[in-house]
């Protein structure tokens, strides 16, 4: 998906072209401190990878006033976060609620989640907000959406009057005589705008007197939507580096990583079983991969301490060579150890050679079970991917319905190819020997693959091998070892007894899937 992008909700892309003509901003009208054509320009990179984000902004903006989920973005990426000492007009109850906020455990967890990525924060200020909302008293909502209402009409009555305004004037200039009824309606326009701005005025206070009643309420609420968001935010940041990794990429979390990963979601509804499998999985292949205390090759967070430049968190690099205000803050946090530092750690090498996933797509394995085969193929082909080690995919259904596919093995990532991949489901019957088949010339074919290592996954118990499958088996394992691991769903032994080792067999794929651990280790 490296083309243009092909969509975008009408939120976002006002987002976008705001960014465009940033050289024409004077005013965010934010109630974040500091916010400026940096800020929002991250805010366009975060909104063009999670266009939901623009979304919610406009949504939520309804009811707590501003841009809601804009300045939650502001203050989960500044440095050191802090709220405009008085707040735009409109803005009051978000300025308020923010500035409960920004104190809370939850919201330093947030914080730490997004890092200095747009995109993650752009999904967990989105997140945050709508959390945020959701668990607000009911009397605060109503008289929140009360505020905005009365705001909105403020606005229209100011467009009005300075319409007519810019008439009048113009008339002025050409040296022609202003109507009275002109004026008249000037008139009218001046007082509907004093009349609306006292009534949002009473609005807002009646709300700000709200949630004073009930600040320790809506502080504990703004922290738990933190910590929820917090929480999203890290799965979808694996979500995204995950399908970037086996897309072929480095495993980044680049806006059009993360519009392909959603429209994986979007697109395909059958695969949002996938997601929930996804996280199991990966912890289960990766309990098999053995974690090295030296290798330094992954991002796994932060963490404070003294001075140590090589692995200075992107944001406290800008701050030591910055402006002498944030300099000088730089250098007493490091004379106190108090630096963020990238936390890096890495994986050892298992020394297996390429492996071949053999998927039954028959219509049996609808829904549940094909998703969590998916899931197990993705999590291996994360694996393959961080080791080096070449994947093929081999998916099959009835006599004829028989595909490969190889994962993309580095440069340009191929997050159309993934996503066509991940979504294809034949939905027949079920021969899987013209699978095996080829999945034994993929293993002969080429020097790269003879190290190969094969796992079927199947929920079908299968008439005899042909013997054309028996002599391939045996002619491959005279050259070398070869390990044919099997997840079959059945009780009864089938034809594979003898062939295939281990062959893991389950009543239920999905309520048994710890079971699959001995069929992993075997190719891992």
């Amino acid at each position: 998906m490296n083309g243009p992008i092909p969509y975008l909700p009408p939120a976002a892309e006002r987002v976008l072209e705001q960014a465009r003509r940033l050289f024409l901003l004077r005013d965010l009208r934010s109630v974040a401190a500091g916010a400026d054509r940096l800020s929002f320009r991250q805010w366009a990179e975060g909104v063009r990878g999670y266009p939901q984000a623009a979304e919610a902004n406009e949504d939520l903006g309804g009811i707590l006033g501003g841009e809601p989920v804009r300045d939650a973005f502001f203050l989960v990426t500044s440095p050191a976060p802090q709220l405009v000492p008085q707040p735009p007009q409109g803005t009051e109850l978000l300025h308020r609620i923010l500035g409960e906020a920004i104190t809370t455990p939850g919201f330093g967890r947030l914080r730490e989640t997004a890092g200095d990525d747009p995109v993650v924060a752009a999904y967990g200020a989105s997140h945050w907000a709508r959390e945020l909302v959701s668990q607000l008293p009911e009397s605060i909502k109503e008289a929140a959406r009360e505020a905005a209402a009365a705001q909105g009409e403020v606005q229209e009555a100011r467009e009005a009057l300075q319409q007519l305004a810019a008439l009048k004037a113009s008339l002025e200039e050409q040296g022609r005589e202003v109507p009275g009824e002109l004026v008249e309606q000037l008139a009218q326009a001046e007082a509907a705008v004093q009349a609306a701005t006292a009534r949002a005025q009473a609005a807002s206070s009646t709300t700000l007197a709200l949630l004073e009643e009930r600040a320790a309420e809506v502080r504990a609420a703004a922290s738990r939507a933190a910590e929820a968001a917090s929480t999203q935010g890290r799965q979808f940041e694996a979500s995204v580096r995950g399908f970037d990794l086996a897309a072929g990429g480095e495993g980044a979390v680049s806006p059009e990583a993360a519009r392909a990963w959603m429209e994986v979601l979007a697109r395909h509804p059958r695969l949002e079983a996938l997601a929930r499998e996804l996280g199991w999985a990966r912890r289960l292949v990766g309990s098999l991969w053995r974690q090295s205390p030296h290798a330094r090759t992954e991002l796994v967070g932060y963490r404070s301490g003294y001075l140590r430049a090589e692995e200075l968190a992107p944001w406290e690099l800008a701050l030591m060579v910055g402006p002498a205000p944030a300099r000088l803050d730089f250098l007493r946090r490091a004379a106190e150890g108090d630096i963020r530092h990238r936390q890096l750690q890495g994986r050892e090498k298992m020394g297996r050679g390429p492996l071949v996933v053999v998927r039954d797509e028959s219509g049996s394995m609808q829904g549940g079970p094909h998703a969590l085969a998916v899931a197990i193929e993705w999590a291996l082909l994360e694996v393959c991917r961080r080791e080096g080690r070449p994947l093929v995919s081999i998916c099959f259904s009835g006599p004829g319905q028989v595909r490969a596919w190889r994962a993309p093995t580095g440069g340009r990532p191929d997050h159309e190819g993934l996503l066509r991949h991940l979504s294809h489901f034949y939905g027949g019957g079920t021969e899987p020997y013209q699978a095996l088949s080829l999945a034994l010339r993929e293993v002969e074919g080429s020097a790269e693959m003879r190290r190969a290592d094969i796992l079927l996954i199947s929920d079908a118990i299968f008439p005899p091998p042909p013997e054309e499958v028996r002599r391939l088996l045996e002619a491959a394992r005279r050259r070398r070892p070869l390990h044919l691991a099997a997840v079959l769903v059945g009780t009864v032994p089938g034809p594979l007894e003898g062939l295939a080792h281990p062959i893991v067999r389950v009543s239920d794929l999905l309520q048994e899937r710890e079971r699959l651990r001995e069929a992993l280790s075997a190719v891992l």
